[in-house]
């Protein structure tokens, strides 16, 4: 059983412009949409950042604490 491909035109392989539009649609509902996350900063995202900035602020404590009793030892490298 041969099936011929001469009868299918070539237009059936390229998109319409109909097709081209839903397409650009929603490519454009997408983006929109993800500007739109960073916008709407709700109380687990302000509670997020806390967290973190908790975070690094005692990071940094431990840092300094390293550094100063290296310091207080007389040692040469006083890099935590």
């Amino acid at each position: 059983m041969n099936i011929s491909m001469t009868n299918i035109s070539s237009t059936a392989a390229e998109p319409s412009l109909a097709r081209i539009g839903m397409r650009m649609l929603a490519a454009l509902v997408f983006c929109v949409g993800l500007a739109a996350c960073d916008l709407n900063e709700g109380p687990a995202e302000r509670a997020g950042e806390s967290v973190d900035e908790a975070a690094t602020d005692v990071g940094n404590a431990i840092e300094d604490k390293c550094e100063e009793a290296k310091d207080s030892l007389g040692m040469q490298d006083s890099r935590c």
